[in-house]
């Protein structure tokens, strides 16, 4: 949650909703189609992490016929299950290199990427790479949601070793070693 709307992911479909209980945003598979013709966004894809805001998701991907995740870049649209989407492609990153999708900061989006060297790549909407920061150690990751906390206009990664500080617009600021 952002404060303003909280994200729902599963393994192969997430919803956001408002605050007001209105479904912004769906994007997965679904067991029973409202709509005969479904545009299948997300289909034969396992969502692997997923974060987001008002304004946007940011969702890691491993789909059966690619080798390599993809990070996937969702904007809600007039109609919820047609979101407005931009794939980033994600070359040599495995499904087994656990990346992880940190935050997502009005339509910017942090993903922890461990190779090749490991950092945390910031995109914006057009799936364009803005920033990259090493991360000085090796993060402990349990699970599928990172250690992320919303503190007014800061936004931390606890990576295991070290507390990582970005400010609310996911520009890096500082890191707290213990």
């Amino acid at each position: 949650s952002d404060g303003g709307a909280v994200l729902s992911a599963g393994a192969t479909r997430l919803e956001l909703w408002r605050s007001d209980l209105v479904r912004m945003l769906s994007y997965g598979e679904i067991d029973g189609p409202v709509k005969p013709v479904n545009t299948k966004l997300g289909a034969g894809c396992a969502l692997m992490s997923a974060a987001g805001s008002e304004s946007a998701v940011g969702v890691l991907e491993a789909c059966r016929d690619e080798k390599d995740l993809r990070l996937t870049l969702l904007k809600p649209a007039k109609e919820e299950d047609e979101p407005d989407t931009k794939r980033v492609a994600l070359p040599g990153m495995g499904v087994d290199a656990e990346a992880r999708v940190l935050a997502v900061a009005g339509t910017t989006t942090a993903v922890y990427l461990p190779i090749p060297r490991p950092e945390v790549a910031v995109y914006d909407e057009t799936g364009t790479k803005v920033s990259d920061t090493p991360v000085p150690t090796t993060p402990v990751l349990t699970g599928a949601a990172p250690a992320v906390t919303r503190a007014g206009d800061t936004i931390t990664w606890r990576t295991g070793s070290a507390v990582m500080v970005f400010d609310n617009k996911l520009g890096y600021r500082f890191t707290i070693d213990r």
